[in-house]
């Protein structure tokens, strides 16, 4: 008898343990909260730039003003057609609850992401990096900023998330106020969100900084001048682009080709329109989406051009050129020309 009493007073317990236990914890609520409108995800920028309109929660005071007993605990970017059209929050009650810092914080440069590598495995790699350069709130990484083309992904920038000390005060007249009891805390934070850009997850993602061949796109508002090899592709040829509205580029027209020059020696010829570059399509991508795809392309002993050319009735065919790099080593002088 007296084992049974024992064993039922440790249930009763047990149970009125998990009761306080469940009534204590408020639940999560999730809701939905969409822009006015899409921000496209090529153009989103760090949210502390200056005249950045960078969506971020710590300037969402409509938020606040509709949910005032609400701790926000957690949030999720919502993407559609390559557009951030608001967030997924997570909250639960408080009575007295703090603000949500969820700045957005550009690449270091973007990068393209391996095949073999998940989105996840990504963030954490970026994130291991990131932390240590942020200061004042503890943060968290929240998801990444990538746009995915033809199977290839490029990532732009990542969104942190982080609980301040902030609270908002709401006054009679609906206007809405913010205290911040640690000042110092407050400006080092976002000092450091200002000047910190994510760094490229080279190491721990495998990524090589350079292909084998040294690449590097130099865009130009007027001339764009390519130096991708161990001689500037300025020697050899210039390219003047037209872009979309959208800031993807329409067209890559060749303005010049340097007479004696590799690509000249292969067959390009001025007037015809460069649609790929070692198999990477140039139309419909942004500067940094071509600069990230062929940062990621293997470039060893030669090159490949696709270019469209205008027939004399006006018909459209593209011829494909290969220049040999290592006959490239030099650019076309005077006294080369000369030797010949």
């Amino acid at each position: 008898m007296k084992q049974r009493t024992v064993s039922f007073l440790i249930f009763y317990i047990w149970l009125m343990a998990t009761c306080v236990s469940v009534v204590g914890s408020p639940p999560i609520q999730v809701e939905e909260h969409m822009f006015r409108e899409p921000y496209p995800l090529r153009e989103i920028v760090s949210s502390r730039r200056p005249g950045t309109k960078s969506p971020s929660l710590r300037l969402t005071n409509s938020w606040y003003i509709n949910h005032r007993d609400a701790q926000i605990v957690d949030v999720s970017p919502i993407i559609k057609d390559d557009a951030l059209l608001g967030w997924n929050i997570s909250w639960i009650k408080s009575s007295n609850p703090t603000r949500v810092s969820v700045p957005y914080i550009e690449m270091e440069a973007p990068f393209t992401l391996p095949v073999n590598v998940s989105t996840e495995a990504a963030l954490r790699a970026v994130w291991k990096e990131l932390s240590k350069h942020l200061r004042g709130y503890k943060s968290k990484p929240v998801a990444l900023n990538k746009v995915t083309r033809d199977g290839v992904s490029t990532v732009y920038g990542i969104w942190t998330m982080a609980v301040t000390d902030t609270r908002t005060r709401f006054k009679s007249d609906g206007r809405v106020s913010t205290t911040v009891p640690d000042i110092e805390r407050y400006r080092k934070y976002y000092e450091s969100i200002e000047n910190t850009k994510a760094p490229i997850p080279i190491t721990a993602l495998g990524l090589e900084r350079k292909p084998r061949v040294p690449l590097n796109l130099e865009m130009d508002p007027d001339v764009v001048q390519m130096p991708p090899f161990k001689v500037a592709m300025k020697e050899w040829l210039e390219i003047r682009p037209t872009m979309n509205k959208d800031g993807t580029i329409r067209s890559m027209k060749i303005e010049r080709v340097v007479p004696n020059s590799p690509v000249a020696d292969a067959g390009v010829k001025a007037g015809g329109v460069l649609k790929a570059i070692q198999g990477v399509e140039i139309s419909g991508l942004t500067n940094p989406e071509l600069t990230a795809r062929l940062a990621a392309t293997p470039i060893i002993d030669e090159l490949r051009l696709e270019v469209v050319e205008t027939g004399l009735f006006g018909g459209k065919k593209t011829k494909v050129f290969v220049i040999p790099l290592k006959q490239a080593a030099k650019p076309a002088t005077s006294s080369s020309v000369a030797s010949k």
